[in-house]
Formats: C-alpha cells, structure tokens, sequence
C-alpha cells in the first residue's frame, strides 16, 4: 500500500500521531500556566470542541516566546498540514513580482460553475480582491492566483519564512508535480506538511517587523533570523486577516476586538471528503493590542477552523487577558 499523504493508511497513521502528540509532553510551567489550564477547562466551553482532540499556543510574537497553552507539544511535533493557513504567504509569493496596486480581482462561482474542485462556499464567494479573499478564505481564487504565479516564487517564500518541505516523508515543493505545486498553493495538498511551531512563527513575522523565530523546543532561548518584505505587500495581507475578524472566516475569533487579525484553515484527512470526522481545524490570531500584543494558534480534531478552532482563539485571548492585565509601559 502506497505511503503517499492522502491514502486510507496514511489517514490511520496521521491521527494515531496526532492524538499521541495532542496528549503527550506537559505544558508550560508555572501559576499563571496553572491558572490558566483550569480557567480554559471551565464552562463555557466553546461551542464544538468539548470531547474532541485540541490544543493551543499561546506566543509572544515579538520573542517568540511561549506564554501559556494546552498541549503545547502537540506544535514542536511532527509535521502537519494545516490547510488555508498557507494562503498569506501563497498571496506574499505573488506580489514578490507584482504591485499592491496591481492585484487582481477574481470571481468564484457558484458550485458547477467552476473549473476544479469547487470553493468550500457552495453559493460562491462573487468578484473579490486578494483581501476579500483571504478574509474569506475563498479556494477559487487562490487557484487562479496560482495559475499566475512562479511555483519558484512560492518556493523562495516557504524557505524564506522557514516552511520549506524535503525532511521525514515529505518531498521538497519543488519536486511536486506541477498540478500538485498548484493545489498546495491553495491549501489543499497534505504533501506541504510543516511543524506547527513554525507556521505559528511565521504568521509572528509578519506582525513583528519581520523577526523570524527559530524556535525548535517550548524551553529554548530563540535566536531569530530577519525576513525582508515590503510595506505594502504586508499590509495587503493584514488588511486580509483584519477582515477576516471582522466579517470572514475568522469572525468567531476576532470580531469582538478592533486589535484582532485572524485565519483559519481546514485540513481533510482523507482527500476529496469533508466529513468532520475526518477534518482538522486551524486559527491562527494576532492580538495587536500595543500593550502587549499575543498570538494564539489553536487545533481542534474533528473540526473546522472557522466554526470550531476559531472561538476556542477567542476562549484563549480573552482566558490570557483576564488572567494577566496588559502591564507594558511602551
């Protein structure tokens, strides 16, 4: 039987791994850690993650540091796919050759009316820009940008922002066949797999001047590396991720906050199926509170990222904040 991502057995051996790094190392230390656990366990929970596989990373995205979370091992395991979450930095790819003032509109039709896999919106997403898109996490779009933009570009971005592929049983993006390069722009291909740790650090970069974190382990001191891209195009991406909290599929994680930027991602188990059996859940949310600004990235299996991951995000900042008042003086 074939060991490709994707297959019935790969489906077993992924959520045997999953639950096993879920449950396993402990989490942070300390009180505020303590405090933490028992105030994130008590009602309400979020709806549709009570009895189901979850944890959270809670960071700071100027140190890199981990604060609190809930299984914080789950995030410095193995690799994962972890579905939309790729699509900011598919959309940094492309405008490493194009202007924020030249981005392009496109429309997602109606299912049947598309070429390909048909968006997770059955009625269709209309005519968006690329903000609208991320906002809404719309697969449509990000197909067609992807027929646009240079497979090398997006290769240049993941090992810029320390997601490149080529380690365990994942092959190099670069050796993916050309349709296969395609889907995993858009989200789709359980080949693009990396730890969450470094997504989540990543996503830091992009809020935090452009300081990439290389943190390997929850205990470690975290050298960092400086990752360059222009104003504007970062500012494309977080006017995305600010309308997700506002009005997409985020919305659950940030709209109670004028600070939040958010994304979500869903990730099927078994391709071409989207039972929530087989679906795992992603947030990832940046509280850009100038006091003290935070980033929660949450897991919750079976589930989706806008309906399930996203309001324990909001659980886990809102948790944070009661516990520990902002206290910067900056």
């Amino acid at each position: 039987m074939s060991g490709k991502p994707g297959n019935a057995f790969d489906r077993r051996r992924w959520l045997q791994a999953t639950l096993a790094a879920v449950f396993a190392a402990p989490p942070p230390s300390g009180m505020l850690q303590q405090a933490f656990e028992r105030a994130m366990a008590a009602p309400p929970l979020p709806e549709g993650t009570e009895g189901r596989a979850s944890a959270v990373l809670l960071l700071d995205p100027d140190s890199g540091r981990v604060l609190a979370g809930l299984r914080t091992a789950f995030f410095f395991g193995p690799r994962k796919p972890c579905g939309s979450l790729i699509k900011p930095f598919t959309a940094l790819a492309f405008l490493l050759r194009h202007s924020p003032a030249d981005l392009p509109r496109f429309l997602c039709p109606p299912a049947g009316g598309s070429q390909g896999d048909p968006c997770w919106n059955p009625q269709g997403h209309g005519l968006l820009t690329l903000e609208q898109a991320l906002a809404h996490s719309c697969n449509s779009y990000f197909r067609q940008l992807a027929l646009e933009l240079d497979p090398a570009d997006f290769a240049r971005l993941l090992y810029l922002f320390g997601l490149e592929t080529g380690a365990d049983e994942f092959p190099r993006f670069d050796s993916f066949p050309g349709e296969e390069q395609r889907r995993a722009m858009t989200g789709s291909s359980p080949r693009l797999a990396v730890p969450p740790i470094r997504l989540a650090l990543a996503y830091a970069a992009l809020y935090n001047g452009g300081r990439l974190f290389l943190r390997q382990n929850p205990e470690e001191t975290s050298a960092a590396r400086s990752v360059y891209m222009e104003a504007a195009s970062l500012a494309v991406i977080q006017r995305g991720m600010r309308l997700s909290a506002q009005e997409g599929t985020g919305r659950l994680a940030g709209a109670a906050s004028s600070s939040r930027y958010v994304k979500t991602g869903t990730h099927s188990l078994r391709e071409g199926t989207h039972r929530l059996s087989d679906l795992e859940g992603w947030c990832l949310a940046v509280d850009r509170n100038p006091a003290e600004p935070l980033l929660v990235m949450t897991f919750v299996h079976p589930g989706r990222g806008a309906t399930e991951a996203a309001p324990l995000a909001a659980k886990t900042l809102a948790v944070y904040r009661r516990l520990r008042p902002a206290r910067r003086s900056e």
